[in-house]
């Protein structure tokens, strides 16, 4: 009996697929580009062993993130994301990332995201108050802290102070550099050394960000309880509905479900967003809140960054 011979759609040769990964990590924007103007909306090349297919057309691509998510599962880059991200909303898959998704969702709808215009106005003119005329200001260390500034308040009701921010800002960078080395296959076997400068630091660095975001929701805590179940909507309004109140109300109604009387609609949504869970642990905030700050803080300040650098001659 004959084997059947695989097809895949046209892509550049396996042959050169070293050659081809360093060109893709020189110009990766030019080479995928290249790959859509030869082969057409599905590319298909092999770097090493792996499989990579290139999707360009905006049909597929809701079918496969919309439709079809289930049939595909989240690749390399952020299994070893794991490390520091855990099992927040980016990195968890089935139903899990469905549970958190329905708790974190509300918080982004348009309506909520336009409310966070004040707060990036507030936060970056108090960011340019503390700037003096005539001083050399590092600007990458000042986008990282004014949007860590921004996103704690927006997602987390929580001022955090210019010592608190340069702290975390620092520890990110380390994991960050180091998260990259463990993309290269050496990277994974020295990380079982702890004894080497890099990975020592790079586990100092997770225990400072632990000990930061550990804290907050150890603090948001003494102000968020359940009164048997009964007002915590009213609380919650009270205290603001941020992610990390709407985190620990989801720990508490996964942990007193059957005592729960569903007194109104927050109640009744939460507790049908955990009723897939087992409970919401400590870990589970910690990891989303996390994965928050990462996403809406050091993304975006590289990118701030990158759009005053472009304009050089911008004065205050």
């Amino acid at each position: 009996m004959s084997k059947a011979i695989l097809e895949f759609p046209p892509g550049p040769s396996s042959k050169f697929s070293l050659r081809l990964l360093h060109q893709l990590s020189k110009d990766p924007i030019k080479i995928l580009s290249d790959f859509v103007q030869s082969y057409g909306e599905i590319t298909h090349f092999k770097i090493g062993n792996g499989h990579v297919y290139l999707i360009n057309n905006p049909d597929y691509i809701e079918k496969i993130l919309i439709y079809n998510h289930k049939n595909f599962k989240k690749g390399k880059r952020l299994q070893t994301a794991k490390r520091l991200l855990g099992e927040g909303l980016v990195t968890s898959e089935g139903e899990k990332h469905d549970s958190q998704r329905k708790i974190i969702h509300p918080l982004f709808l348009p309506k909520r995201i336009a409310s966070y215009g004040q707060i990036i106005v507030d936060k970056t003119s108090l960011m340019c108050k503390e700037w003096e005329d005539g001083s050399i200001m590092d600007i990458h260390k000042e986008m990282m802290n004014v949007t860590l500034r921004i996103i704690c308040k927006s997602i987390m009701n929580y001022e955090i102070d210019s010592q608190e921010a340069s702290k975390f800002s620092s520890a990110l960078e380390v994991s960050k550099k180091y998260f990259k080395r463990l993309q290269h296959p050496i990277g994974h076997i020295l990380d079982h050394f702890e004894i080497l400068p890099e990975v020592s630091k790079s586990r100092e660095s997770i225990k400072t960000l632990d000990s930061i975001v550990y804290q907050l929701i150890e603090d948001k805590k003494k102000t968020t309880s359940m009164d048997d179940g009964v007002g915590s909507s009213r609380q919650v309004e009270e205290e603001g509905d941020d992610l990390l109140s709407r985190l620990i109300q989801a720990q508490l109604l996964s942990t007193t479900k059957p005592k729960v009387e569903q007194n109104n609609e927050f109640d009744k949504h939460q507790t049908n967003t955990v009723s897939d869970l087992n409970s919401m642990t400590d870990q589970q905030i910690r990891d989303n809140i996390i994965t928050m700050l990462i996403a809406g803080h050091e993304t975006t300040s590289n990118a701030l960054h990158g759009h005053i650098i472009s304009y050089p001659n911008i004065r205050r």
